[in-house]
Order: structure tokens, then C-alpha cells, then sequence
């Protein structure tokens, strides 16, 4: 049975919230003492904590830079309200981070738990190997939970998706379901692939490389939540959506090398004229 001790959401802190940010970064330079510390409490209050961690680091160094030229100049006290006001501005920023991080532990664990469980219930179908068409149905319920459940810690992402693919395929293989069925599911499966090699052919034209290159990584996770599809195709299929992956990713890495170079040689030609 699927677990239903689903953690609390992660309030105010969803990873895709945009920044809200009323002033550019590279101007922290040039605030004062006292507008790093008014910043600071509006960034920590107003944004997600994944998305100012780095912010927050620009701030912290930004102001030990300041504090130390007013400490090193002898006309200027150093300001110590400043700097504990700045402390606890940067106390309660990790407070937050540290509840953000142990909820969204805790959401990987409960995503992990679920995948886990179907996983469990795979096997549960292929160990039953009964000639009753209603199994493929259970599969297919369960095929669609899967597709539905939350991400899980990167490290652990690809291992149990083998894990359940392995479990997949072992159901076409050995589950007593009517050819007919097997057939029509592989060929589904088969069209989808096609599909999606198509699309990723076509992303090559595509002049936004950084578009492309997300709709790629898309198009990898929808092949992901596809069945396997008939042994003879199943090495062709593959590199033809590999080929066309390589080639995204070619062009991608020969734009960057290629302006990359420019710039090197734009700065070799500022620096013979200095």
C-alpha cells in the first residue's frame, strides 16, 4: 500500500519561485554598511532560500569588506550595533535554510518511499505471472503513480529508475498477458520513441541552444517514463535518439568554446593597447 504520511509542503520556498530582488548584484559594491543590512532583510524575507544562497554569501563578503575599511580607517568607530544587526540578520537566514533543507529531506524520503513501494508492487505482479489480461491493468495504474511522484536526492535518481525499468521490462517478459496486448503496448511504446527522437532531431535547428538544450533534457525524462519496446528495435531506437542528443550537445559546447575564444582574444587586444 502507498504511503500516505505525506511530509508538510515547503512553504514560501518552492524551487522554482523567481527572485524578487529590487536591485542589481553588482551593485552591492557600492551600498553602505547600512543598505547591505536593509537589503539583506529584504532578500532573506521576500525570496526563496535556494535561490539567495549565493546573494546572501555576495552580502556577508560585501560587508566584511566595508567593515574592515572603516575599522582600518582611524577616523571611523567601527559600528558594532551595525555589525550585530548584520549577525542576526544572517542567524535567522540559516535558520530558515536549515528547515527548508529538512523538509525537503524529508519530501525525498517520502517521493523515495513511493517509488520504493512501487517498485515492491512490480514485483508483486511479475511473482503472481497469472494468465489474466486484468494484471496489465494493475501495471498500468501503477505506471501512472510512478509518473506523478516527486523528485527524488540526485544521487539516488538514477539508480531506482534502473531498479524499476529492470522491473518493467521483466513484466513484458515474463507476465502471461495475450500477445495481442504485449503487441499493441510494444507498438505504442515504439511510436512514442519515434516521437520523441523526431522532436529531438528537429531541436538541432533550433537557434536558442540554451531552448534546446532544456527541451532536450525534457524529452530524456519523458523517454524515461516510456515501456519498453519489441529486443529488435530496442538498440536502434536508442542510438538514434543518442545521435541526436551528441549532436545537441556538440553544437551547444562548440558555440561556448567559440565565444569563449573570442573573448579571450577581445581581452589580449585591450591589453596591447594599454
Amino acid at each position: 500500500m502507498i504511503c500516505e504520511n505525506k511530509p508538510s509542503e515547503i512553504n514560501n520556498y518552492s524551487l522554482n519561485e523567481k527572485l524578487n530582488i529590487n536591485y542589481n548584484v553588482h551593485e552591492l559594491s557600492k551600498m553602505s554598511i547600512e543598505d547591505l543590512i536593509k537589503n539583506l532583510k529584504y532578500t532573506i524575507k521576500n525570496n526563496s532560500i535556494p535561490n539567495i544562497t549565493k546573494l546572501v554569501y555576495e552580502f556577508e563578503k560585501y560587508f566584511h569588506i566595508k567593515n574592515n575599511i572603516n575599522f582600518k580607517n582611524e577616523n571611523i568607530k567601527f559600528d558594532e550595533l551595525h555589525y550585530n544587526d548584520f549577525k542576526k540578520i544572517l542567524i535567522q537566514y540559516k535558520k530558515l535554510k536549515k528547515e527548508y533543507v529538512e523538509k525537503l529531506e524529508s519530501k525525498f524520503k517520502y517521493n523515495l518511499d513511493l517509488r520504493e513501494e512501487i517498485i515492491n508492487e512490480l514485483k508483486i505482479l511479475i511473482q503472481s505471472n497469472n494468465n489474466n489480461n486484468s494484471l496489465f491493468e494493475k501495471f498500468n495504474l501503477l505506471r501512472d503513480k510512478w509518473k506523478k511522484i516527486g523528485p527524488i536526492k540526485k544521487n539516488l535518481t538514477e539508480k531506482i529508475w534502473k531498479t524499476y525499468y529492470h522491473h518493467v521490462e521483466k513484466f513484458y517478459d515474463y507476465v502471461k498477458i495475450s500477445d495481442d496486448i504485449r503487441n499493441i503496448e510494444y507498438q505504442r511504446n515504439y511510436k512514442i520513441k519515434i516521437d520523441i527522437c523526431i522532436k529531438s532531431e528537429n531541436l538541432y535547428k533550433l537557434k536558442d541552444l540554451n531552448k534546446s538544450f532544456k527541451k532536450l533534457q525534457d524529452l530524456h525524462e519523458d523517454w524515461k517514463q516510456i515501456g519498453p519496446v519489441k529486443n529488435q528495435y530496442k538498440e536502434q531506437i536508442w542510438n538514434r535518439f543518442q545521435e541526436a542528443t551528441k549532436k545537441i550537445h556538440k553544437k551547444r559546447n562548440d558555440y561556448y568554446e567559440q565565444r569563449n575564444l573570442i573573448y579571450k582574444l577581445n581581452f589580449e587586444k585591450k591589453k596591447q593597447t594599454i
